[in-house]
């Protein structure tokens, strides 16, 4: 049952992009009692933490799905300023012949 906490913990760090944290919760069951104290204030730490937001140099990999993380990346796309850039170029293009509203 701890192990499922510690991984619900790690996998809610990592939702918050905190690396760092979810790290302290998968250590191995060796050295547990001697971070002890670390994990007590990690876990202070993302109690306090709200959602983030994502910044346009952010990497695709932490904001979306894998599935479309793959097809970005096969047309070079690799941080979010280039697929928002991508995304408003294909948006302004008029569909059907129609004009452009833009």
């Amino acid at each position: 049952m701890i192990t499922a906490i510690r991984r619900e913990l790690a996998a809610f760090a990592r939702s918050r992009q905190r690396l760092d944290l979810a790290r302290l919760f998968g250590v191995p069951t060796s050295v547990k009692t001697q971070n002890a104290r670390k994990v007590a204030d990690a876990i202070e730490i993302l109690a306090s933490l709200g959602v983030p937001s994502p910044s346009v140099t952010d990497d695709i990999d932490g904001w979306l799905a894998p599935r479309t993380v793959n097809a970005l990346r096969a047309h070079g796309i690799r941080t979010l300023h280039a697929s928002g850039r991508t995304q408003k170029q294909v948006a302004r293009r008029p569909a059907f012949g129609l004009p452009s509203l833009s």
